[in-house]
């Protein structure tokens, strides 16, 4: 029994020994070359050389600040920022270095300006009218006043030239504010 618990407890003791062995703390900081302040939420992620699959990955603290509990091994570290380049370094942790800091800079390429053009909707409904903005349709530019108001959503025009609005014929047509007489037997 005596002996059970020996080799027993001597396992226990010896793999946490080698464990502890072959394990190693990676910390480092990142820092923005332009302003020499710390990157917060920088990405960070270790790659296992030689076939760069990734070993572990995490987030830079506020401080800019990162820490791997790894293995002792030689390994290619990969950082990144957005709007920042992407940047590797080997790392070889059987050197037992300390901290190791780590300075990224801004990509070059960057908008200069930003332009927003918006014109008036084709549409617009109020309470009593529908306007109808003919400068935004490009069948304007070449049919004939017909041709544009059969292109209006509920508006048709018949052969003969009648405006119906849902079926109504009870319609009124303005142009620029004014009743319009162009459109044969529409009321008025």
């Amino acid at each position: 029994m005596v002996g059970k618990i020996y080799i027993l407890s001597f396992l226990i003791f010896s793999t946490c020994c080698v464990h502890a062995q072959d394990e190693t703390i990676l910390r480092g900081i990142i820092i923005d070359s332009l302003t020499n302040k710390p990157l917060e939420f920088a990405n960070v992620q270790l790659l296992q050389l030689p076939d760069s699959s990734i070993v572990q990955t995490t987030v830079t603290n506020r401080k800019g600040k990162f820490e791997f509990k790894i293995p002792v091994a030689k390994y290619l570290l990969q950082y990144s920022y957005v709007g920042y380049e992407t940047l590797w370094i080997p790392v070889n942790l059987a050197d037992k270095t300390g901290m190791i800091s780590l300075i990224l800079s801004p990509l070059a390429n960057k908008l200069v300006e930003v332009r927003v053009i918006t014109g008036k909707p084709l549409m617009n409904s109020g309470i009593d009218r529908k306007v109808y903005n003919v400068s935004q349709d490009v069948m304007a530019q070449s049919g004939s006043a017909s041709d544009i108001l059969k292109n209006i959503p509920s508006v048709e025009v018949d052969i003969d030239g009648q405006v119906l609005l849902r079926g109504s014929a009870a319609v009124m047509i303005l142009i620029n504010g004014k009743p319009s007489p162009l459109m044969g037997k529409s009321k008025a």
